[in-house]
């Protein structure tokens, strides 16, 4: 949830946390995971309203690296910022 270089969670959002992730630990069966989708479309919706964009144009990815991975395709272009750790691009 967290790496180094990312400052501590809102209690709110650390809260969040530790109740899904209890939740997840009581039955992680693979039937009980489905919830997760409802709720990844529920955040997608939030986020596009927050940004005023369109829930499909919302990607939900794991890290920045997988970001940079969907995109770094041939015959796209990605444009970083001038401080950037070496490893994520």
């Amino acid at each position: 949830m967290n790496a180094a270089n990312i400052a501590p969670a809102p209690t709110s959002v650390w809260k969040e946390y530790q109740r899904q992730l209890a939740s997840f630990q009581a039955n992680p069966a693979f039937q009980n995971r489905e919830q997760y989708k409802t709720l990844a479309e529920i955040v997608r919706g939030r986020v596009a309203r927050y940004v005023k964009a369109d829930p499909e144009e919302i990607a939900i990815l794991r890290n920045t690296s997988e970001g940079i991975e969907l995109v770094s395709r041939p015959g796209h272009s990605v444009t970083t910022g001038l401080i950037r750790r070496v490893g994520s691009v």
